[in-house]
């Protein structure tokens, strides 16, 4: 699902084009990617100056909404599947609500510290609609796994970052509860952390259907 090794220059000049009011030629963009582009743009995300929003809740209400939340339940799960064996490479793994917010984003102190400077922090809100294509936001919006390299988010500031998602369904609904994502460096562009996001989705999916 990643871009590749030879693509990202490519993919930016494409972003660049699409910026410019120019339709990037096929085979240039992922569609997925390119489809959320636009639908970046026509909210009127701004790829320079976006940020995600994290005001509008105070910590204690927050606090409160994360303790309640379905996912909370199945946290430990998450840590011991997934937290636990990324403690130490360049990556935060991070659990949203279902409009995108982060409830909890863990990980190595340096790992945290790094994601801060993007506001990838706990109570910000990644959905498209706030921060254009992300994975998290992505997977969201069209309710299946996803991988963003690089150059494929929306917000210039990002474009250091890959990030792979997977969404969260509530097993008796069927409704979206939130996604698992995978944020960083190298890491978080391989198949493997696609797969893995995956995965673990799923068994917090069977987590949730026991009595």
């Amino acid at each position: 699902m990643g871009i590749g090794a030879a693509q990202p220059t490519r993919v930016k000049r494409a972003y660049e084009q699409f910026l410019s009011g120019i339709l990037p030629p096929d085979g240039s963009v992922r569609s997925m990617v390119r489809e959320s582009w636009e639908r970046s743009r026509d909210r009127g995300v701004d790829p320079e100056t976006a940020t995600p929003d994290g005001d509008s809740v105070s910590d204690a209400d927050f606090r409160a909404y994360r303790d309640s939340h379905r996912l909370a339940a199945v946290r430990p799960l998450i840590r011991s599947l997934l937290v636990d064996d990324l403690a130490d490479v360049d990556a935060v793994v991070a659990t949203t609500d279902a409009a995108g917010r982060l409830l909890w984003v863990d990980g190595c102190r340096t790992a945290r510290d790094a994601a801060s400077h993007i506001n990838f922090v706990e109570g910000s809100v990644w959905s498209e609609t706030a921060v254009g294509t992300n994975a998290p936001g992505l997977a969201l919006a069209v309710d299946r796994g996803v991988q963003v390299v690089g150059p494929e988010h929306f917000v210039g500031m990002v474009q250091k970052w890959s990030c792979s998602a997977a969404p969260i369904h509530d097993p008796l609904t069927g409704g979206l509860l939130g996604v698992l994502d995978i944020t960083g460096g190298d890491v978080a562009a391989t198949p493997f952390a696609l797969a893995a996001v995956r995965s673990v989705a799923a068994a917090v999916e069977l987590e949730l259907r026991a009595p």
